[in-house]
C-alpha cells in the first residue's frame, strides 16, 4: 500500500518536481528510477508538471549512455504512464528512444525485450510508424536464434509480446510473406512467424496467469487471426 502521486501533498509534488528540473537533463539510471517510481505512483504523464515532463524528456540518453535494462525500464514506464509516442514527445527524444532501443538490442533479456515492447504498444507506436532500422533491431531479437527470441521467452513475456503485437497492428497471413502493397503499412508475421509463436505460447499456456491469458487472447484478436484463436481456444480447454 504505497503512497500515489495524486495525493501527496501539494508541497511534496511541488518540491520534487523543482528538484527534478533543477538538476535536468538526469543521469540515464537516476531517470530510469524515477520514472519506475513515478510508475509506481501512479502518475499519469498529462498531470504532471509541463517543466517536469520536459525534464524527464530532456533525460532521455543517448544510445553511449544506455544500457538494455535502462532502455526497457525507461520505454515500459512511460508506456505505463500513458505518454502518447505521436503527441507527448519531441522529435529528438524519439530519435534517442529508438536509436537507443538498436543499440541495445542485442544485449536485450526476453523480460526487458517484451518490457520495452510493451512500452511502445502502450505508447500507440503502431508498426506503420517505425523506421527501417528499428524494425530491423526487432526482428533480429524476436525471430531469431537471440537469447530474449520468441522462441525462449516465459509465460509473461510471451503474454506482453502477443498481446503487443495486436496493439502495434500486426497482421498475421497464411502462407508466404506479402509483397502487396496494402500489407507495406503493418507488420507481417508470416507462416513461420506464427508458428514460432504458437510454439512459445504451447509451451507457456498452462503457466499463464490469467492476465496473462486475456492478454494472449486480447492481442490474437487485435491481428485478426481467427483460426489460431480457435487453435488457442481448444488448447486451454484442454483439462
Amino acid at each position: 500500500m504505497g503512497a500515489s502521486w495524486k495525493y501527496l501533498p501539494d508541497k511534496v509534488r511541488d518540491t520534487l518536481t523543482d528538484r527534478v528540473t533543477s538538476i535536468s537533463p538526469l543521469g540515464s539510471r537516476p531517470l530510469s528510477m524515477t520514472l519506475i517510481g513515478l510508475t509506481k505512483l501512479g502518475a499519469v504523464w498529462t498531470s504532471l508538471p509541463q517543466n517536469f515532463r520536459q525534464a524527464l524528456e530532456d533525460s532521455i540518453p543517448s544510445p553511449d549512455q544506455s544500457s538494455e535494462q535502462i532502455v526497457a525500464n525507461i520505454i515500459h514506464s512511460l508506456g505505463t504512464m500513458g505518454v502518447s509516442y505521436r503527441y507527448d514527445l519531441s522529435d529528438d527524444s524519439k530519435d534517442r528512444m529508438i536509436r537507443s532501443f538498436v543499440h541495445v538490442a542485442p544485449a536485450f533479456t526476453d523480460q526487458g525485450l517484451s518490457n520495452a515492447f510493451y512500452g511502445f504498444a502502450k505508447m500507440g507506436y503502431l508498426f506503420e510508424n517505425w523506421p527501417a532500422e528499428l524494425l530491423v533491431a526487432f526482428e533480429s531479437t524476436y525471430f531469431s536464434d537471440s537469447p530474449c527470441s520468441v522462441s525462449r521467452m516465459k509465460d509473461q513475456s510471451v503474454a506482453n509480446t502477443v498481446w503487443s503485437l495486436g496493439q502495434c497492428g500486426a497482421r498475421w497471413i497464411q502462407g508466404p510473406e506479402s509483397s502487396k502493397a496494402d500489407d507495406s503499412h503493418r507488420y507481417v508475421l508470416t507462416t513461420q512467424r506464427c508458428a514460432v509463436l504458437s510454439r512459445a505460447i504451447e509451451c507457456n499456456v498452462y503457466q499463464m496467469t490469467e492476465q496473462g491469458l486475456s492478454n494472449t487472447l486480447l492481442g490474437l484478436a487485435k491481428v485478426q487471426y481467427c483460426s489460431f484463436i480457435y487453435r488457442f481456444q481448444l488448447l486451454i480447454a484442454q483439462p
